[in-house]
């Protein structure tokens, strides 16, 4: 084979391997961004009802646990309420 056809070979395989992978990615994102496109907003305001919730009981004294019935480092919840939009 001479070099020309090497070349056209190697940019077809290039090519084949673009396709291939945005092939993949859009496979992988299109279920995402269905998902988020329609349930997105009531995701958001459940999310902001927690948040809202956890501020009040934390406000009334109770301290919040982990899934054993440990106490939550405080750390995390004065992180979550400096920096809301880490949500």
């Amino acid at each position: 084979m001479s070099a020309y056809y090497d070349i056209e070979r190697y940019r077809e395989e290039e090519a084949t391997e673009r396709l291939i992978e945005d092939q993949h990615r859009h496979i992988s994102e299109s279920p995402v961004i269905y998902y988020l496109a329609h349930f997105g907003d009531a995701i958001e305001e459940r999310v902001q009802h927690c948040r809202t919730e956890a501020n009040e009981l934390a406000s009334a004294g109770f301290e919040p646990l982990n899934m054993s019935g440990k106490p939550v480092n405080s750390l995390c919840i004065t992180a979550l309420a400096t920096y809301p939009e880490a949500i």
